[in-house]
């Protein structure tokens, strides 16, 4: 385990708001401490540093590198997974309809496999993943760490889908992303919001608490401030509404009917927050954002 300072402020002060455990390992008697920054920023302190917590991502209900036997719960998951990525693809045409991308943290290459169908130059960077387990991946060049990415690649967008949480070393990321960002390229990402609406409904077992995996939790202004001080310019920034109901369905403690019925409600009001408010309350945040 190693304690860390704040990537916002670089502050060593903060005050412990919450003890977490490990969801997808209920039998652990492991408690992960949840800080707050005197500059408001949420994070996991002391976490397990780069070497320890490879082991925490080896559990079969770990959604992005799961592949369930339950048929009916990966229909709906494949559903709710394209549905996202053609929103993505989307809301990044606004800015850039083609060229080379890389998707860092991209599990099995799912989002790469459906970017290149759509013509685009795609390149994966996962840590713990095999060419085998990787869709269509005689298409797909595979990196396992940033560094093994060969010097001469540059790339028009850079993707860091529910990403960014995970990342240790922050300073390394966006010097590889000034780096290797074509002049004109765009990054996307998004996270997790500390601020969604259901977190109220679930103080305890939230699933976008995920410790000890996701390291950091952002709201809009504190990704905003590390975003702009690492050098990003915002340029739209968007709810992801379905996963509002994923979060909700994971963060329940059993499932029951009744507790089912109690997601649904959740998921009305939650949605019907984020509809009024914006993104305030949204479960996820959508950022489109270039280097200036």
């Amino acid at each position: 385990m190693e304690f860390v300072s704040c990537i916002i402020c670089g502050s060593e002060n903060y005050r412990l708001i919450k003890n977490l455990t490990d969801r997808l390992n209920p039998d652990s008697d492991k408690i992960f401490d949840l800080v707050q920054c005197e500059c408001d920023f949420v994070y996991l302190n002391p976490r397990p540093d780069i070497n320890e917590i490879q082991d925490y991502y080896n559990s079969p209900d770990y959604d992005p590198h799961s592949d369930s036997d339950d048929k009916l719960y990966s229909r709906i998951y494949s559903l709710v997974r394209n549905f996202a990525f053609r929103k993505k693809k989307h809301d990044i045409s606004k800015f850039i309809s083609d060229g080379k991308l890389l998707d860092i943290g991209g599990g099995r290459g799912d989002f790469c496999s459906f970017m290149k169908s759509h013509g685009w130059d795609v390149s994966l960077m996962e840590l713990d993943v095999d060419a085998a387990s990787v869709h269509n991946n005689s298409k797909i060049n595979i990196y396992h760490k940033l560094d093994e990415i060969p010097p001469s690649e540059y790339f028009d967008l850079i993707t860091l889908w529910h990403s960014l949480e995970h990342i240790h070393d922050m300073k390394s990321l966006f010097e590889f992303l000034h780096d290797r960002l074509n002049n004109n390229g765009f990054c996307a990402i998004a996270v997790p919001n500390y601020n969604a609406y259901e977190r109220r409904f679930y103080p305890e077992t939230w699933a976008p608490y995920d410790a000890p995996r996701h390291l950091y939790h952002f709201h809009f202004e504190t990704l905003r401030k590390l975003l702009e001080d690492n050098g990003f310019e915002i340029l739209e920034v968007k709810p992801l509404l379905q996963d509002t109901p994923y979060n909700i369905l994971l963060s329940q403690k059993s499932s029951s009917w009744f507790n089912y019925l109690k997601s649904a409600i959740h998921t009305i009001q939650s949605l019907s927050n984020i509809f009024m408010h914006g993104n305030t309350y949204a479960s996820s945040l959508e950022i489109i954002c270039k280097k200036v």
